[in-house]
């Protein structure tokens, strides 16, 4: 068995922790892609409704 190169290994292992990085942020990404869409959406929902509840009193208001 032929020693390797400290140069070989050491490319190597930078290699294989440039791999593992990306992985692990093309999880990260997706994760918290779906976690401010999920939060946009609750955001929208909550305007919405605040929306609709000052329409039904302002028409309220209107009517007395």
């Amino acid at each position: 068995m032929q020693k390797v190169k400290p140069y070989t290994l050491h490319c190597s292992l930078l290699v294989l922790v440039f791999i593992y990085a990306f992985v692990g942020g093309l999880i990260f990404n997706k994760l918290e892609a779906q976690a401010t869409q999920e939060q946009y959406r609750k955001e929208w929902e909550s305007k919405t409704e605040c929306v609709h509840k000052a329409s039904y009193f302002i028409k309220y208001l209107i009517s007395c």
